[in-house]
């Protein structure tokens, strides 16, 4: 979290609005544009779930307009998270997740992109090419499962990119 001003460039049209607000409001430099007290959270997730329903086929906002369906609960970190997510899926680097989530550092940015399917398919075709690990497979399918409190001897490790995955499975055959 940072405390420094972000300075953000806004379209025209947005720029005229927002001027156009603070001389009505009279705001001073060091006033709030919106000061909304404790229920800030509350009217941000309302609008959001006002917003994505407006989105929505015709069918299902008729539907939270009869009471036949809820409104959607979706608050400001659940949007952030999907932003961060959506960028993540789509290939965008950790630096610029963070940049645009407004993070000041990679580490939320590499969560990210550690949780998309695409870097769990590439971990599963590394393990899968790994004779340890088919070998491992072949007697999980038949054989029993046991938990890994009761392995013995070696234990499964492996390197995908550069990182390391360990605890991946291990025997507890003693002969």
């Amino acid at each position: 979290v940072t405390t420094d001003r972000l300075i953000l460039a806004l379209p025209p049209e947005i720029g005229a609005l927002v001027k156009h607000y603070i001389d009505e409001a009279r705001l001073l430099p060091t006033d709030k544009m919106f000061n909304m007290g404790r229920s800030a959270p509350k009217f941000v997730s309302q609008s959001i779930s006002q917003t994505i329903l407006s989105f929505s086929p015709q069918d299902y906002q008729f539907a939270v307009s009869c009471g036949e369906a809820a409104l959607p609960s979706i608050t400001s970190t659940d949007l952030r998270h999907n932003v961060g997510h959506s960028l993540a899926m789509q290939g965008a680097s950790a630096e610029e997740i963070a940049h645009i989530l407004g993070h000041s550092s990679l580490v939320v940015a590499k969560h990210y992109i550690r949780a998309t399917p695409a870097l769990a398919l590439i971990r599963a075709k590394a393990l899968g090419s790994n004779p340890v690990w088919q070998n491992m497979v072949a007697m999980m399918l038949t054989g029993k499962l046991v938990h890994s409190e009761e392995w013995e001897g070696r234990r499964v490790v492996g390197m995908v990119g550069d990182r390391l995955h360990y605890e991946i499975g291990g025997c507890a055959r003693t002969d």
